[in-house]
Parts: C-alpha cells; structure tokens; sequence
C-alpha cells in the first residue's frame, strides 16, 4: 500500500512539474471550491486536500496567499484537531517549498506566520502539535 502511495505522489508530481501555471492555477481553483463543498464523505476532503498538498511545491504566489488565508483559521480552531493537523501540513509545506514563489510568500507573510504561531500554541491540539513545532523550525 505504501509503494503504491509513493508511485502515486512520484506521477502527481511529475505530472505537475511539467503542466503549465494556467492549468495549475485551473486545478488548483477546482479543488479550493471542491474542499468547501458541504456534504462531502471524510475520504474525498482527505484526497482534495492531499491533491492540494501535493500542488503547493508548484503553485504561484497568488495561489500561496489564497490557500494561506483558507488554513488560517484552521489553524486557531480549537475543536476540530484532525482539521488544525492538516492545516498545519499544508502551511509546513508551503514553508518548505523551494521557488522564487514560495520564498517571496514566506518573506511577505513573515509578521502574520511568526504572530499566529505564537498566538496558536495554547490552542494547539495535541495530534497538531508536531506538525506545528515543524513550522516554526
């Protein structure tokens, strides 16, 4: 199962490694509408958020702005821990990314990230706090 997973997030990723930035920006838009959707089943927000993940080390600054202020108030949501651990995924991600993109959102957004961890750590659910001392390392 777990090779099968590794196959799956090696095609994703070559796949979005070569796909234009209009057609990311497309996909991207898609799935930031499919994961506001109500009524979806637990497994199908898991695989739109996982796609999402898997599109941050691609995406463009305005798609890291959108997707940032989408998380935030994940983040400080007190009652919802598997939300506020893939929250704090997604932000990590986007911390990690490697473009000019991703460094620019991360030095435009230095204030607000450095205030919200701060003000998130009493709200911290355990599952969420790994994933949370990772953002802040």
């Amino acid at each position: 199962r777990r090779l099968k997973q590794w196959y799956q997030r090696r095609v994703r990723g070559g796949y979005l490694s070569v796909c234009p930035q209009t057609t990311l920006h497309t996909f991207f838009d898609k799935l930031l509408l499919k994961s506001r959707e109500e009524g979806m089943t637990d497994h199908a927000k898991k695989v739109v958020l996982e796609l999402m993940v898997s599109m941050i080390a691609y995406i463009g600054m305005d798609d890291l702005n959108t997707l940032y202020s989408e998380i935030l108030p994940w983040l400080n949501e007190p009652g919802n821990a598997n939300r506020q651990k893939r929250a704090y995924q997604i932000l990590w991600s986007m911390l990690e990314g490697k473009t000019e993109s991703h460094d620019r959102f991360v030095i435009s957004h230095m204030d607000t990230l450095y205030k919200n961890l701060a003000e998130s750590l009493t709200l911290a659910q355990p599952a969420a706090k790994k994933h949370r001392l990772k953002c802040l390392l």
